[in-house]
This record gives structure tokens, C-alpha cells and sequence, in this order.
């Protein structure tokens, strides 16, 4: 028997990688001579750069990825600098034609750079720091594009989940030298501040790139204004309450009218990823030039997915939570999603299911009829007897349930 394991990270509790070798242990447990094929996932969010560059040196080998570490900004701005890792990916000799072709597009060197890094949620989670999307930047996730520009990158990705921000890329622009009127006199553009901008100039910041391409790769669908925009949906998750979404609302509706008047365009603020990591997706289209595809389904073509699965028996896949964010780009459902398509049966092994409105509309796929899909939970192992309990004991819990899972699925064959 042959399984392919993609999962994502557990958040909080086990990496991408870890996860996978916690369901491998399970299955191992049923049949040790079962082969399971794990790979790194991950979907544009922490992680990205670690599972692309190992799905990198797996076709161009070693040596074809080059790890940076840089200081920048954080996301509280001057005065509390982080260090960001990122890397550089060379031009791999030898892949199959469908890889070939999806890399004919672009100039290497390449560099992957995590938003996260810099501008990341994980930053300010210290209770005595204040991590609301209206004081926080993207200034730093700017000074690194400057940093892969002055490595000589000529395609720059930028994996667009995790943010703690809600600037519309607002930071990134001023990192890269765009004129904002009135001058702020040294201080670094936040969400709060969006509406008390008159004017963007954005020459300089387009100059800096030197001609470099940027490509972000979103972990949403969102769009960057409305009930489904950026403010409304993540910010409170970031930490806004009510009037302060609303603030946010109003700034990125102001900032996407200056972006349209300086660029003499207009992009669809209402298109997919243009609300992702706080309205930057939007920034790096309307302001950049840039453009947007789903980080699951680059990481996907880039393995590639097909050729993998087409020979396995049964995919597994999972991640620590499924909830209505799961269904809009997230590793889980791109996975589910082109499983059901090639008519492969799939296991979903989660920590929980935020929603109680069903087993399958947590990922808003309706399984095919003639294929096995299987939604299962930690949560619901016998003896678990709390959420805190479940992520102390993650890795021994996912194994038997990996287990548990195989079993049964076995059982109906």
C-alpha cells in the first residue's frame, strides 16, 4: 500500500514535518511495509519557505537553495528589530516537463520571502505588547524585498500569510521609498494612519525594484474591501474590535482611491488575494505590478502533485483547526480539492473542527461519490479531555488517530 502525506502544521503544537511523521508512525503501526511518500506543506503562511526550499532541493539538490538571514523592522516598527530568514532558489537542472514549464516563467535567482517574517501575528503575541492591526507595519516586509533585490533576485515570492497587519501594504511601499504626503517625519505607516495619507507617490518604490518581478503567494481568497474584505474578516482576529475594524474599513477603502489616482488604473479591489495579509496582495498588484496565485496550489504544481498521487492508494492530509478560513485557499482544502478530482480516496486528520454545521462543510467540498473522503479529529479520541491536554500530547495523539483512521478505512475495502 502507498500513501502520500501532505499535512500542514499544527499551529502551535507540531510543524508540517512533524505532523507527517506522527501519522507515518500510525500507519506504520497497522503495516510496516506500508510506503508513505511525506512532503512539507504549506500555503503561502509560516512554513511556506521551509517546504518550498525542500521540495526545491529534492529536484535541483544541494546547493540550489541559499539561506539569508536579515535584520528589519518588526511589525511595532522602529526600535524593535527582527531577524527574518529567507532564501534563494537557483535554477534546478533537472525536473519533469510540467515543472519545467510551470519555472519557464521565471527569472532566476528566485527568493521566498514569508511576510510572516517580519510582519508576522507570532510577533506581538506577548500580552504586554499591543498587537493591534491599527499600530502595526509592513515597513520591514519592504526592507526585505530590498535585501533579495540587492542579492540579485530577479523574481521575488512573497508568501502572504500569517500577518498581525492590516496596512494594505502601506509599510512595504514606504520601505521601498514611495513619496507619502504629508511627511510623516520619521514615522513608519501603520492601519491606523491609512486615512491621514493625501497623496502616494509611487515612482520610487516601482524603481526600486529594478525590474524584478513579485509574486505573492496568498493562503485567501479574500477580497480587500467589504463584509468579506481584510478589516472585517481578520482584523478582529488580530485584535481590532468594532470601531476600530471600521477605522481599518474607511483607511483601505481611502488608500485603494489614492493607489488608483497615483497608478492612473484601476485594479479590482473586489478580485481574490487582494485582502490577504491585511491588503497587501493588493498592494503588490496595484502598486508593484505584481500578481497573485494560490501559495497551496504553487507549492502543488511545484512537487507535483499529480505525479505523485497518481500511483498511491490513499492520501492523507490535515492541520490543527478546520473553521471557515480552511476553505479559502488553505493547504487542507487545495489538497482535498484536487484529491477528489483525480478520484482519490483521502483522510482529513485535524485537531478540531471549529464548526459544528456538518462533517464536510468545514472545507466546503462536496466529496465525490465514488471516491473515500474522511474528515477525523483528535478532539474526539477517547480520553482526550481538553484542547490543552490534545496540543501537550500532539505528536502521540496524531499517531493514534493516524492509526484509528487506517483501520477503518482499511475495514471498508
Amino acid at each position: 500500500m502507498q500513501i502520500l502525506c501532505l499535512p500542514d502544521k499544527f499551529k502551535g503544537t507540531l510543524t508540517s514535518a512533524e505532523a507527517a511523521a506522527a501519522m507515518t508512525t500510525g500507519f506504520h503501526r497497522v503495516d510496516s511495509s506500508i510506503q508513505v511518500d511525506c512532503h512539507t506543506m504549506a500555503d503561502g503562511g509560516e512554513g511556506t519557505a521551509d517546504a518550498l526550499a525542500a521540495i526545491w532541493e529534492s529536484r535541483a539538490g544541494p546547493g540550489s537553495v541559499k539561506w539569508t538571514e536579515s535584520e528589519v523592522v518588526g511589525p511595532h516598527g522602529s526600535g524593535q528589530p527582527v531577524a527574518a530568514r529567507w532564501a534563494q532558489l537557483h535554477r534546478p537542472q533537472n525536473t519533469s516537463q510540467k515543472v519545467a514549464e510551470l519555472l519557464a516563467e521565471y527569472e532566476f535567482p528566485i527568493a521566498m520571502i514569508e511576510l510572516a517574517s517580519a510582519a508576522g501575528l507570532h510577533l506581538v503575541a506577548d500580552p504586554n505588547r499591543d498587537a493591534n492591526p491599527i499600530h502595526t507595519t509592513t515597513f520591514g516586509v519592504g526592507e526585505l524585498i530590498q535585501h533579495a533585490i540587492q542579492a540579485g533576485c530577479s523574481t521575488i515570492l512573497v508568501g502572504l500569510g500569517g500577518s498581525c497587519t492590516c496596512d494594505g501594504g502601506a509599510g512595504l511601499i514606504q520601505a521601498l521609498g514611495a513619496n507619502i504626503t504629508p511627511v510623516l517625519k520619521g514615522k513608519l505607516l501603520s492601519g491606523g494612519q491609512l486615512r491621514s495619507i493625501e497623496q502616494v507617490g509611487l515612482s520610487p518604490a516601482i524603481s526600486a525594484l529594478q525590474g524584478c518581478s513579485i509574486i505573492g503567494l496568498c493562503d485567501v481568497t479574500n477580497p480587500l474591501l467589504g463584509p468579506t474584505g481584510s478589516a472585517h474578516t481578520y482584523a478582529p482576529q488580530k485584535g481590532a474590535n468594532d470601531d476600530e475594524v471600521r477605522l481599518l474599513e474607511d483607511g483601505l477603502t481611502h488608500w485603494a482611491n489614492l493607489v488608483a489616482s497615483a497608478t492612473e488604473s484601476s485594479v479590482n479591489t473586489q478580485e481574490r488575494g487582494m485582502g490577504a495579509a491585511g491588503g497587501v496582495g493588493y498592494c503588490l498588484s496595484a502598486c508593484l505590478g505584481g500578481s497573485l496565485i494560490s501559495g497551496i496550489g504553487f507549492i502543488l504544481d511545484l512537487l507535483p502533485f499529480e505525479e505523485r498521487a497518481k500511483h498511491t492508494d490513499l492520501i492523507c492530509t490535515g492541520e490543527g483547526c478546520i473553521d471557515t478560513q480552511s476553505r479559502y485557499g488553505k493547504v487542507v482544502h487545495g489538497i482535498t480539492q484536487r484529491a477528489q478530482a483525480m478520484g482519490k480516496d483521502t483522510l482529513v486528520l485535524v485537531g478540531s473542527i471549529a464548526e459544528a454545521d456538518g462533517e464536510f462543510t468545514g472545507l466546503g467540498i462536496q466529496p465525490d461519490e465514488a471516491c473515500f473522503m474522511q474528515i477525523a479529529t483528535i478532539a474526539d479520541l477517547p480520553n482526550v479531555k481538553n484542547v490543552d491536554e490534545a496540543k501537550k500530547n500532539a505528536s502521540k495523539l496524531l499517531s493514534h488517530l493516524a492509526e484509528r483512521e487506517l483501520r477503518r478505512y482499511l475495514s471498508r475495502t
